[in-house]
């Protein structure tokens, strides 16, 4: 037998009290005088010795009753095992896991659900005594340290964990179980115990492939489930934001398109959305959803500068505010510089004037030109979109310059010409970056015998998204006398085909950068193109697609994703620095590989915007969000986290002293405390109803005097 409250045990000395009250009030005998002896006949020794029989059983039953008692607030404990006192008396590794992720900043009935968390977790200072050896760890991705090692004194345990903060990190509640078996697997105390206090988030148990379940089927080590549950909560969040257009342009309208979904379990109505951009407020709606539905709300912004920008969309607030905004960056090009490859400077003539017909250098396009010989590695490095026009032949230096330009996210057009070796685009260009290959070429140089005009076109495209009216989508098609022949790849999308179904325009996306392959030239003898009103919005709108996919592709990065840059153009790399949402700065060292510039950076622990600076300037920008999966609070069935887990005690916390009553209960056995109180109780009941009993009066003679005990 156990004691769980063995200091009470001093008290025992109390059942001394009915012994020393029994001899002190012991009733002496009265002597009264008599003349008469006729009273003797009614003292017999019969009666006079079940008097002090009563007596002394009285003694005893009240005895008991303060031993019981004692005993009682003692807490005596039992288990069925022989040898439980010696883990009753043996010292305790444990790990509490706490779970600080974002979820648990859900406020219930007025208070977080992580001050109720650490407040359970400071609860456990009864469990433990002096010399247990104590870790601490979170729950939440990448399962980090609440402290290092482990303490000996929940003391110190408590006054951290006092002082931790809400994360807005995602639950992982499966690595923080396993990286708890794995610190108790090393440790050699006898008793191993995990305290898991958590919200028990669904979306927090991530599946293990060809791990065995359950995850703790260790005998030795005891798990203590102690989870925490919030009333019915209002709460909307920010799944995703889009760029409705991937063309954009300062002064000229485009759409973003923010996802807002009710991830809570009441209707949510006339609810406030806004969007920020630059710091300032550009347009705001209300949604009303009901639970688990979805909405998309669109927004209008217009651009007032170039370079990059950033902004978020915002929630009125809800019962979990820390989820409210999601943040997004777009950048409005500048200047697009563009580089024209040919052999001839006239084989460009008609795109150089599409692009830039002023030749001024402040206009939006600034143009250069360079014979192949003329391009080495990390000549495209410093342009957005680079043009083919009439290459005859892809080396391996141009290759490599092709191939690096695109990893950057950079756009590569391609036009043909008579005199480019169809075999050597197919062998060296088209199979690398996944383009159609060429099979043969159709018509006749300079002649009109053979004509075909444009036929179905892809108006959906983003390089038409704003180009024609609604209703008047009209092209004035140009006649082409020689094209080149292609077999499309299942990567391939076409933008406009030929009359007869072959395609004009065409795109293939290769490594971060997009192609856009013409099988027709920009040629007199070829085609009457640059002839035509559609040849100067359209070879500027396929520059303008081309130039904006490097900085908006879609990048969705999340809390503790690592971020990425490849840099291009950049001259001194020894002061980069990165500037977090907090403001804190940190220098960072970029890595050269594969011939370019890239850098990392991992330390992304809040959301927000993450700004890229070389010396002053800046480089780029990342946003940084909340896993949306965090905010969905629905708990796992504790069955089911049961199957998964293994078994493990579940004790609802309620208060300080019930949290340690479940707690040791299930350490050193079950609780006789109950046991003894209606022990007690019975005798207590046997002792009123023996003392009430009325004592017959006893008379007896004693030298002449007649004696009445009192």
């Amino acid at each position: 037998m156990t004691f769980l409250n063995s200091a009470i045990l001093f008290g025992l000395v109390a059942a001394a009290i009915p012994v020393i009250i029994h001899f002190l009030t012991r009733q002496k005998a009265k002597t009264i005088l008599f003349s008469s002896l006729r009273f003797l006949k009614l003292l017999e020794n019969q009666q006079i010795k079940r008097l002090k029989f009563k007596q002394i059983l009285l003694l005893i039953i009240r005895t008991l009753i303060v031993l019981l008692l004692v005993l009682a607030f003692a807490r005596p404990t039992m288990k069925n095992s022989l040898f439980s006192g010696i883990g009753a008396s043996a010292k305790t590794s444990a790990v509490v896991i706490l779970d600080n992720s974002l979820s648990m900043g859900i406020r219930s009935n007025g208070q977080l659900l992580y001050d109720r968390a650490k407040k359970a977790a400071q609860d456990l200072k009864d469990v433990f005594s002096f010399g247990d050896e104590i870790f601490g760890i979170y729950s939440t991705k990448g399962t980090p340290t609440i402290y290092e090692g482990a303490r000996y004194n929940f003391e110190t345990v408590s006054k951290i964990i006092q002082k931790s903060k809400l994360s807005q990190n995602s639950t992982d509640l499966t690595a923080a179980l396993l990286e708890a078996k794995s610190i108790l697997d090393k440790c050699e105390n006898i008793n191993k115990e995990i305290y898991l206090i958590t919200d028990l988030q669904e979306t927090g148990i991530k599946e293990i492939k060809n791990f065995p379940q359950p995850i703790i089927e260790d005998k030795n080590i005891k798990l203590f489930l102690i989870p925490l549950k919030s009333s019915k909560a209002n709460n909307l969040i920010v799944t995703d934001v889009r760029l409705a257009n991937q063309i954009i342009e300062k002064g000229k309208v485009f759409e973003i398109q923010a996802v807002i979904k009710n991830v809570g379990e009441k209707q949510a109505r006339n609810k406030l959305v806004q969007v920020i951009v630059d710091g300032k407020r550009v347009g705001q709606t209300t949604v009303t959803m009901e639970p688990d539905e979805s909405q998309t709300a669109k927004f209008k912004i217009i651009p007032a500068k170039t370079g990059l920008l950033n902004g978020s969309v915002l929630l009125e607030d809800d019962d979990l505010f820390y989820d409210n905004r999601r943040f997004f960056t777009f950048y409005v090009p500048g200047q697009i510089k563009v580089l024209l490859i040919s052999d001839q400077e006239k084989d460009v003539r008609f795109l150089r004037l599409g692009l830039n017909p002023s030749e001024k250098s402040e206009s939006q396009i600034k143009i250069d030109f360079k014979e192949p010989s003329q391009v080495e590695f990390g000549t495209m490095k410093n342009y957005q979109v680079v043009v083919l026009s009439n290459v005859p032949r892809i080396n391996s230096t141009m290759m490599s310059s092709i191939e690096n330009f695109l990893e950057g996210g950079g756009g590569l057009i391609i036009f043909p010409g008579a005199d480019i070796d169809l075999r050597n685009y197919n062998k060296q260009l088209n199979k690398k970056l996944a383009l159609p290959f060429f099979t043969e070429t159709v018509g006749q140089l300079g002649s009109t015998k053979f004509n075909l005009s444009l036929g179905k076109v892809d108006f959906s495209h983003p390089i038409f998204s704003g180009v024609f009216d609604v209703d008047k989508k009209q092209i004035e098609s140009p006649m082409f006398n020689f094209l080149t022949k292609v077999k499309m790849l299942p990567e391939n999308d076409v933008v406009i085909e030929f009359s007869n179904g072959d395609p004009f325009l065409l795109e293939s996306r290769a490594k971060k950068g997009r192609t856009l392959l013409f099988t027709s030239a920009v040629d007199p003898n070829w085609s009457d193109l640059y002839l035509k009103g559609i040849f100067v919005p359209l070879i500027n709108r396929c520059v303008a697609y081309l130039a904006n996919n490097a900085e908006n592709e879609n990048k969705d990065y999340l809390i503790n994703d690592e971020l990425f840059a490849n840099l291009t153009g950049v001259e001194k790399y020894d002061d980069f620095k990165i500037e977090t949402p907090g403001g804190n700065v940190s220098k960072v060292i970029p890595q050269i590989g594969e011939g370019n510039l890239k850098l990392n950076f991992k330390n992304t622990n809040s959301a927000g915007i993450y700004s890229l600076y070389n010396e002053k300037e800046l480089v780029t920008q990342w946003a940084v969000n909340i896993d949306p999966d965090e905010s969905v609070i629905s708990a796992i069935d504790e069955k089911k986290f049961k199957k998964l887990v293994g078994d493990c005690k579940i004790i609802f916390y309620e208060n300080g002293q019930s949290l340690v009553n479940e707690i040791k209960t299930t350490r050193y056995g079950k609780e006789l405390w109950k046991f003894f109180v209606g022990l007690a109780f019975v005798l207590l009941i046997i002792e009123m109803i023996l003392a009430r009993e009325p004592e017959e009066k006893t008379e007896r003679i004693h030298s002449g005097k007649f004696e009445r005990a009192i």
